[in-house]
């Protein structure tokens, strides 16, 4: 955030950072296609309650419509923006929206045959998309055990479990679950979810694995699998 604190208060105008550029492009069309949705899934909502909503849904948690009276489509696309959540380094949960950019730029190259993947004339290191892969992979991990352990406790529909469990493990605070109705079992799994999701997987992973960033000099052959 530097880079923007210098360009809107300080006065000096340097170049704004490719990581910035591409955080501020796709919250701004996260934002922009949520709030389309949500008035094309639900035409009562204002105009100013879907933006609340979808900005909300990223990291504070707070709400001016009941998630329950939502309809089922909005339910489940504020599920998905809140797994996706903030930028990097700040305090919102989710696997990030770098992380989903990347994964989807990825995805494109793939598709194009490209043996790069390039955004503003930059080419993305493989051991960042590695490590995208892997974030995704432990948090969609992480939310599918969560929902496996509520469902077993808690007496809930899928859509009402996968809200839930995805807004606990994001930090977000919005439910569609009264918090008063849960069990015992099911308020303890939901305290091990929020602190999974709030030191990211990949960091409680690291407690129990030790990481080796030794190098060992040996390269192996490449072999291709059937995908």
């Amino acid at each position: 955030m530097e880079d923007l604190v210098a360009w809107f208060c300080t006065g000096k105008r340097s170049k704004i950072q490719i990581e910035s550029k591409l955080i501020l492009k796709i919250s701004f069309l996260l934002v922009i296609f949520g709030v389309i949705l949500l008035k094309v899934f639900d035409p009562q909502l204002t105009l100013l309650e879907a933006l609340f909503s979808v900005i909300t849904a990223r990291n504070t948690g707070f709400f001016t419509v009941d998630m329950k009276a939502l309809c089922e489509m909005n339910q489940f696309l504020l599920s998905l923006i809140m797994f996706i959540g903030g930028g990097p380094g700040s305090n919102a949960g989710g696997i990030r929206v770098m992380v989903f950019l990347i994964l989807i730029l990825t995805s494109i190259a793939d598709l194009k045959g490209q043996d790069e993947v390039v955004v503003f004339y930059r080419s993305i290191n493989d051991k960042v998309i590695k490590k995208a892969i892997t974030i995704l992979s432990m948090d969609l991990f992480i939310v599918f055990v969560g929902m496996l352990g509520i469902s077993l406790t808690e007496n809930q529909s899928v859509l009402d479990t996968t809200f839930y469990v995805i807004s606990t493990f994001s930090n977000t605070g919005l439910s569609t679950i009264g918090l008063e109705t849960l069990t015992t079992a099911g308020k303890w799994i939901s305290i091990f979810i929020m602190y999974i999701g709030r030191i990211a997987p990949i960091t409680f992973i690291s407690l129990f694995v030790p990481m080796d960033h030794k190098k060992s000099g040996i390269k192996y052959p490449n072999m291709d699998v059937m995908l």
